[in-house]
């Protein structure tokens, strides 16, 4: 091990090679006394035997991060982000064998997936010559999140890359025309948007914007979160106090985590930083109202007062405003007021940044132009663009984690607030636990095999009402997993596990009706009255509980997390628990607008409660310590419904803890004839976000040269999968219809069957497979640096590709243009699909339960989930993850795949592929409907360069639409279509 004078000069050597790597052993001989420096075998010996929290290793971590994205002749032209570019690390610190494998040990190289970015040409002026001149909130924004946070260094490292594709798009501040960028920032529920937008506010200073908006959703309760979020990690203790004496009246006096907001060692000014004014502050009295008595704080101060404020004698002399406000019309129209009133012409020159949190909810318009010509917007809309008006050179942000609405904003009204310079999806954090968490979307499980070692649904979702026992809501149960589990947090606490575990929630989410949440409310009260915790009935459940879910869940899932032996082991731990939640007014917190709400303040005290609530839970807010959600609320928008689950987002040290109590069969009318499975419904969604994320990839900016995709020109492409869903509510979907897509290379697998056709269809692929005799074939596939998928065995064909399409055009489904587009394309209409004959794969299953004949050949039948709808039905998914990898491997659409020796043969250049499933609903011993033809296909990548083909409506003449093409290649100017009726 190194000693603390080695490790001292270790460090300072990291110092050194932050830009890029050298010679490691020569800067540490250099830097150390003579005989102290260490050498290779102690620093191996440090690296494979130091703990996690060892300062070598974390900078380490950073470092390799840092350098493994980075640029310059050291990286001998290779990939960022790959192995290579890990080894060009190594040979540029010139170390041995042994230092190499013990950082490949303690720090393996993992791929990050990169975020996607879609953008207009920018002038570039953001970058490492801005940043070094002056970056003094986002050095110590970036320590903060190390040291208080607690984050790990690759996920600041990717904070920094990303919030860098935001401010280099943004204008420059010491531009001298006005110019207004508008963008969009796509995340996950609960994923670290605030992080992204306070790295962006941050960075914005620094680079010298002086009026900072964060619109920060529609309640008391996340504008409050949002504005002590940024005091405490940004604005600091230094500038939210006016003297180190605590005034008991300044607004966080009272603040149990004072110690964590941040601290600069002196006013940051004095420091070579800018000062930040504050013009709104903690809880309601810090809400913003019109600046009668201080409205020389707003007005921002000039070095010279001849020249513009944008001019760099005055940025660098100039403080910072910054305002978090809540996202109402008649605040904006205030500030607006004020603004005006100290005179427009000094805020033409304000070089500002407005933040939009919830961009979709609110702030996009939601009135048709169809409907007034163009003439009306939503107040809260027309109150952004207002602002926007009188800030020429104020740039717009949005952040969304459902981004649907964003995306059918007209791209034709230069004034509203469609993100016309960039899109930015941010990837899926490491261990963030979101919808996809609970559910198998890569797992098909052909029989009754779900554990809870392989699947998602069986470890962590608890069907509501109880299958068996359809009239028990299991809202008791609920609440007995949220004392055990709280209780076992204490036992991880105590075994040495650093939990956060001041807050302890969950979440009872049933109904936007607040009658309803008070009976919610009073039944919960009831069941904790009732619940015998004290000794008897209440101790046995939890036991049963303890036994039959939460022991072989964590167990299976825990990631070596210590776990009890014994129930009696918990007994310390479950009376704390209890205790804990019982203090300060009973279990039950309702969290609404009545007058007996008591919001939890997660800032002022430890919050151990039930929550019941409504729309004030289900936009932004971060519901701290959730652990266990009960949900039955039923939504028919995929936005809305997303929003209201409340995702996770991060659970340390208690992934395993998380239980997800849905309800699978809720009433969409009075008589309950229609009803909605809440699991399929956000599974649906999981499905169609990440199709759509899919999409936006497509178009992210290319890396061969050719000419980028603006964000104008990609398409509203939203997928709905779900047949009692939709994308968001119908007043915020009314532009724009595809008309022609290019499916290259695109996995199309369209699941809606109709019941009455099952057999048509079935007769089509009969007539195919008489004419054309299947073969037996085994099937595997390998990708490099992976491993090899199971090898299956599979029926297979091969068939010209008309004879194909003659069956695909045939086919029968829920509704009749189900594959128009994709039909279109593989008929020619994007131009050569570059397809001359199709494989069809027909996967078999080991002793299947029913079989279907066709010809002389008995066919294994898999068994698929299936839901009804008024159309007629869909199954949830057909293919496999190891069979969809095979179609890539024949088609050439993945690059790097090698087949197994038996089916190279049908590798060969345009050429397609057929998944076939003859199809029954699982669980039904007797199914007397002829069996389900499903299909997957996967046409070659091609060699069509247009990507998609839409019509736009406009707004200043609704009936009319624009007709786009888009083009890697080329950037076609848009037409105007004839005037036309709207189809």
């Amino acid at each position: 091990m190194l000693t603390p004078g080695q490790i001292d000069i270790v460090l300072a050597s990291f110092n050194a090679l932050v830009n890029r790597p050298r010679p490691l052993i020569p800067l540490l001989q250099a830097l150390a006394p003579d005989g102290q420096a260490p050498d290779e075998p102690a620093l191996t010996e440090h690296l494979r035997t130091a703990d996690q929290s060892d300062p070598v290793i974390n900078r380490l971590r950073y470092l390799l991060v840092t350098w493994d994205a980075s640029d310059g002749d050291w990286t001998a032209g290779s990939t960022q982000n790959t192995k290579q570019r890990r080894e060009c690390v190594y040979e540029a610190l010139n170390v041995g064998q042994s230092v190499r494998a013990a950082l490949n040990d303690r720090l393996p190289f993992a791929p990050s997936q990169p975020a996607i970015l879609i953008s207009d040409e920018f002038q570039r002026w953001y970058g490492h010559d801005v940043r070094q001149k002056q970056d003094f909130y986002w050095r110590h924004y970036k320590e903060y999140l190390l040291a208080v946070r607690g984050l790990e260094p690759d996920a600041v490292h990717k904070l920094d890359e990303n919030t860098n594709l935001v401010l280099e798009r943004m204008a420059n501040p010491e531009r001298t025309d006005a110019y207004q960028a508008k963008g969009l920032v796509v995340g996950y529920v609960q994923s670290g948007k605030t992080a992204n937008f306070t790295g962006v506010i941050a960075k914005a200073i620094d680079a010298g914007y002086r009026l900072i908006i964060v619109l920060s959703g529609l309640t008391d309760l996340l504008r409050n979160q949002t504005q002590r979020r940024i005091d405490m990690e940004l604005v600091g203790k230094e500038q939210i106090r006016s003297s180190d004496d605590i005034d008991p009246d300044f607004d966080y006096a009272t603040d149990p985590h004072w110690d964590r907001f941040v601290s600069y060692g002196g006013r940051p000014v004095d420091l070579g930083g800018t000062r930040i004014v504050r013009l709104t502050g903690a809880g309601s009295a810090g809400e913003f109202r019109s600046l009668q008595h201080g409205i020389v704080s707003l007005e921002i101060e000039k070095r010279v007062p001849n020249q513009p404020l944008f001019d760099p004698a005055n940025l660098s002399f100039a403080g910072a405003r910054v305002l978090i406000i809540k996202k109402h019309p008649q605040i904006i129209r205030k500030l607006i007021r004020d603004m005006a009133r100290i005179g427009r012409q000094l805020f033409a020159e304000v070089p500002a940044l407005v933040i939009d949190d919830e961009s979709d909810q609110a702030s996009p318009n939601t009135i048709s132009p169809k409907t007034t010509g163009g003439k009306r917007v939503t107040a809260t809309n027309d109150r952004i663009r207002d602002l926007l008006k009188i800030l020429p050179r104020g740039q717009y942000v949005g952040y969304t984690a459902t981004p649907f609405a964003n995306v059918f904003i007209s791209t034709q009204d230069a004034e509203d607030l469609f993100p016309k310079d960039f899109i930015l999806s941010l990837p899926r954090p490491t261990d963030y636990v979101g919808v996809s968490f609970f559910h198998d979307l890569e797992k098909i499980f052909d029989d009754d095999d779900q554990t809870v070692e392989n699947s998602n649904e069986r470890a962590f979702v608890r069907d509501v009402p109880r299958p068996k026992k359809p009239t028990d809501d299991r809202l008791a149960e609920a609440v007995d997993a949220f004392v055990l589990s709280g209780a076992l947090k204490l036992f991880r606490i105590r075994n040495g596990i650093p939990i956060d575990a001041t807050h302890h929630t969950m979440l009872v989410h049933s109904s936007s009706l607040q009658a309803d949440q008070s009976a919610a409310a009073k039944q919960l009260r009831s069941i904790w009255r009732q619940s015998g915790y004290d000794g008897g009935a209440g101790i046995s459940r939890l036991r049963d509980l303890f036994e039959s879910d939460f022991s072989p869940v964590s167990l299976a899932r825990g990631e070596s997390l210590p776990f009890p032996p014994s129930f009696e082991e918990l007994y310390g731990d479950l009376a704390e628990a209890i205790r804990r939640i019982e203090n300060d007014e009973g279990p039950v917190y309702i969290v609404n607008g009545s007058d007996e709400a008591n919001d939890p303040d997660f800032d002022l005290r430890p919050v151990w409660k039930i929550l019941v609530g409504g729309a004030k839970l289900s936009r932004g807010y971060t519901v701290e310590g959730l652990t266990i959600s009960y949900f039955r609320r039923r939504s028919t928008a995929q936005d809305t419904l997303l929003q209201m689950g409340r995702w996770y987002g991060f659970r340390r040290g208690y992934h395993d803890l998380l239980r997800l109590y849905l309800g699978r069969s809720e009433p969409l009318d009075k008589k309950g004839k229609k009803t909605l499975d809440l699991y399929q419904a956000f599974e649906a969604i999981c499905r169609d976000e990440d199709a759509f994320r899919l999409q936006l990839a497509r178009y992210a900016l290319p890396t061969d040269g050719s000419k980028p995709v603006t964000p104008k020109e990609v398409p509203p492409i939203v997928f709905n999968s779900h047949p009692q869903l939709r994308p968001a509510p119908a007043n915020k979907m009314f532009n724009a219809q595809l008309v022609a897509a290019n499916f290259g290379g695109q996995w199309i697998e369209r699941t809606g069957l109709t019941k009455r056709d099952a057999e048509h269809n079935a007769d089509l692929f009969k007539t195919l497979l008489a004419a054309r005799l299947p073969v037996t074939e085994k099937f595997s596939a390998r990708v490099d640096g992976v491993g090899e998928t199971p090898l299956f065995e599979a029926f297979s064909l091969v068939a010209p590709h008309q004879e194909i399409m003659e069956v695909l055009r045939g086919m029968r489904w829920t509704t009749s243009d189900l594959l128009r587009l994709e039909l279109g394309y593989l008929n020619g209409e994007m131009g050569d699909p570059a397809v001359d004959d199709w494989v069809v794969i027909m996967p078999q299953v080991k002793n299947p339960k029913r079989r279907w004949e066709a010809g002389k050949t008995k066919f294994a039948c898999v068994e698929r989930k299936w839901i009804d709808t008024p159309t007629g039905g869909r199954f949830l998914a057909f293919s496999d993850p190891k069979h969809r990898l095979v179609a890539e491997c024949v088609t050439g659409v993945h690059k790097i795949c090698k087949l197994s020796s038996s089916a190279d043969h049908l590798r060969k250049p345009r050429r397609g592929v057929v998944l076939l499933y003859p199809t029954k609903k699982k669980y039904l011993l007797v199914d007397p409907e002829s069996t389900f033809m499903g299909i997957a296909v996967l046409p070659p990548s091609g060699t069509v360069s247009t990507l998609e083909k839409f019509m736009v409506r406009q707004t200043a003449h609704p009936d009319a639409v624009i007709v786009n093409v888009q083009s890697r290649a080329t950037k076609t100017p848009r037409k105007t279509a004839k005037s036309t009726k709207s189809r």
